[in-house]
């Protein structure tokens, strides 16, 4: 793949004149629907991404990534986009800036300046201009009942596998009632509350710290939704705790305590805990769900081994 795609970007030149000396790929290549290859030029380094040729909805997201980049370039919370095709290789193909820097998924002791520089991060970012006309949004949370109804809908699918008395759906079903009515009793703040733009893929190993910039950036800009003004910070308080060798629970008061100070946000704790709530009982789900759809079954009997029961239990009694 190296040399085919060297010989491509040689003879289309959408760096202009520039000539390309290495083209090698980047990280491990396990993500989902493209691979990311380090292309070297006489211009300087960028980003080749590649679709995996068994990944069809792979092709939409590249396109709608390169969109996505062109509209937020001006709020420099990603890499700018310089070309994408998606005829002419061997499968579609985006060309973007190369970042010199690390994720964070690869730091350890981060300091003060790096929390507050991914906080400024997501508050930037939930500053972008929304626009349905010109963002391909892929989701809208500004209501909790799709989540509910995305819910019921995998449980089902669950069910047809393991059948509806499996002790597994039993339980499922218990906890997803008692979120519903927890996630219906809060929906009319969430739906009063002014929708912001949502970047969706807040894991550590999606922001990049640029050292010489002394700055964090996004990277992977498939997804973009709108709505919930805590999505960003909620994901950031679950997600990254450990990073800074702070427990949740501890992690979560200073991302709150810190990002209010930022912005002013109408009901703002209640609605990120139940955001939190949501997060976990999706993230409960999915696992579940995905396994099934992969395995044909699942590996665990009881609720109480799936590995974020424990947090969908904490954050109902506490939200509850």
């Amino acid at each position: 793949m190296e040399q085919a795609l060297k010989s491509y970007l040689q003879k289309q030149q959408p760096f202009g004149s520039a000539e390309v000396f290495d083209v090698t790929l980047l990280t491990d290549g396990k993500s989902n629907n493209h691979q990311n290859y380090l292309v070297k030029t006489s211009s300087g380094k960028y980003v080749a991404r590649i679709t995996k040729s068994n990944e069809i909805s792979g092709y939409t997201n590249l396109a709608d990534e390169f969109t996505i980049l062109k509209l937020v370039e001006e709020y420099h919370v990603g890499p700018r986009a310089f070309f994408i095709d998606l005829e002419n290789f061997d499968t579609p193909l985006l060309c973007e800036e190369y970042f010199e820097g690390v994720s964070l998924s690869e730091i350890t002791n981060p300091d003060e300046l790096m929390l507050h520089s991914v906080l400024e991060l997501l508050l930037t970012t939930s500053k972008i201009s929304l626009s349905h006309e010109k963002f391909p949004f892929k989701f809208s949370y500004t209501t909790y009942k799709t989540n509910i109804r995305t819910w019921w809908s995998r449980l089902e699918e669950v069910a047809q596998v393991l059948g509806k008395d499996h002790l597994l759906i039993s339980e499922f079903t218990s906890i997803l009632k008692q979120v519903e009515e927890v996630l219906r009793q809060k929906d009319s703040i969430l739906k009063t509350t002014p929708p912001e733009f949502i970047y969706n893929d807040v894991h550590p190993g999606n922001v990049f710290w640029l050292p010489e910039e002394r700055k964090a950036s996004f990277i992977d800009w498939q997804k973009v939704s709108i709505g919930d003004p805590t999505f960003m910070v909620a994901l950031f308080a679950r997600r990254f705790g450990e990073i800074w060798n702070q427990s949740t629970t501890e992690f979560t008061k200073k991302v709150i305590s810190e990002y209010s100070k930022k912005k002013n946000v109408p009901n703002f704790e209640e609605l990120f805990y139940t955001r939190m709530l949501e997060r976990a009982v999706s993230d409960m789900g999915w696992s579940v769900w995905a396994e099934i759809k992969k395995e044909g079954s699942v590996s665990i009997k009881r609720l109480e081994e799936n590995k974020f029961y424990p947090e969908v239990k904490e954050r109902l009694s506490f939200v509850g």
